[in-house]
C-alpha cells in the first residue's frame, strides 16, 4: 500500500502543477523558462497519465472489497477524480 499511498500523492501534486499550468498559459511569455516548462509538462501531460493510473487502480481495489479510507484521506480520491474528469474534457475538447 505505500506505492499506491505515493502515487495518489504524486497525482496530487501534478494536479496542482495543472492548475498552475494552466494560469500560466493565460499570462505573458514573460514567464517562460526550465522551472514553467517543468510546471507544463507535469501539468499536462504527466497529470493526466498519473490520475488515469491511480483510478484503474482504484476501481481494482473497490473491485476487491479493500477499504481505504485509514490509509489515504478522503478528499484526496476525490479531488484526483475530479481533476481527471476536468483534464479529460480539456483533452478531448
Amino acid at each position: 500500500m505505500g506505492s499506491f499511498k505515493l502515487l495518489e500523492r504524486v497525482a496530487f501534486i501534478c494536479n496542482i502543477c495543472f492548475l498552475m499550468a494552466v494560469f500560466l498559459q493565460r499570462t505573458p511569455a514573460a514567464w517562460r523558462g526550465e522551472i514553467v516548462s517543468l510546471i507544463l509538462i507535469m501539468g499536462y501531460v504527466l497529470a493526466v497519465i498519473v490520475n488515469l493510473i491511480v483510478a484503474i487502480w482504484w476501481m481494482l481495489l473497490l473491485g476487491k472489497g479493500k477499504a481505504m479510507g485509514r490509509i489515504i484521506a478522503p478528499w484526496l480520491p476525490i479531488t484526483n477524480l475530479i481533476f481527471l474528469t476536468i483534464q479529460l474534457i480539456l483533452l478531448f475538447r
